[in-house]
């Protein structure tokens, strides 16, 4: 298993990683035509997206999605670039345009070399009700090598509330993430080889949570 590209919001001019979501209308691909397919191991559903917070409005920007078929209509007027995967060798290698973007993604922490269609440029309002817990300044040492990376990951931590789509709060939950992690870190007894041994029960269910894009705060 492998930790799981993110989508991002931009908002107040910083990216940040969406590391929890609360509510109903957020777009996804099937809202558009597109069934999504593994990407890699490091995206399981297939797709990610990059959200812009503009004038108080949730924007869909940007889009990428594997299809099992290769099938990418336009969307909304934007008609997709399609890349291919890159060889071990290197010596296949999408155009140069789609690569440059592939790399300042890389930059971010997202994968450069996929099978998929990027749409870029999108310009989609959407009617999200809800809440998505935004994040920044990644904690290395947090790092988890499975599902989406975890509120207490992060030094800035921003819960964004929409109502039809429209931004109506932004509550900083930093402080408390920061209280959490301190209590997280905190020295614990040191335990026997044989109380190390996890249920297989146990180990599902931690699974499907790092999976989990729900939140609690």
């Amino acid at each position: 298993m492998t930790a799981q590209i993110s989508d991002h919001v931009i908002y107040a001019d910083h990216t940040y990683q969406v590391i929890g979501v609360k509510g109903s209308w957020l777009p996804q691909p099937q809202d558009y035509g597109l069934t999504p397919t593994m990407m890699s191991t490091a995206c399981y559903r297939g797709y990610y997206c990059d959200y812009t917070v503009r004038d108080n409005a949730l924007l869909l920007t940007h889009l990428v999605v594997r299809t099992p078929d290769d099938n990418a209509p336009p969307i909304e007027g934007v008609t997709p670039i399609v890349g291919k995967r890159r060889k071990l060798d290197n010596t296949e290698f999408p155009p140069t345009d789609i690569r440059g973007m592939y790399e300042s993604y890389g930059a971010e922490g997202r994968f450069i070399n996929y099978d998929g269609a990027i749409y870029a440029n999108l310009k989609i309002e959407t009617h999200f009700s809800g809440g998505l817990l935004i994040a920044g300044d990644f904690i290395r040492s947090m790092y988890v090598h499975m599902g989406f990376q975890k509120p207490t990951s992060f030094e800035t931590v921003i819960e964004l509330l929409f109502e039809d789509g429209k931004l109506t709060d932004a509550i900083d939950h930093s402080k408390k993430m920061a209280e959490r992690r301190a209590e997280m870190l905190k020295p614990r007894p040191r335990i026997g080889f044989d109380d190390e041994q996890m249920p297989t029960k146990q180990v599902e269910e931690w699974i499907e949570w790092t999976f989990s894009l729900d939140y609690d705060v």
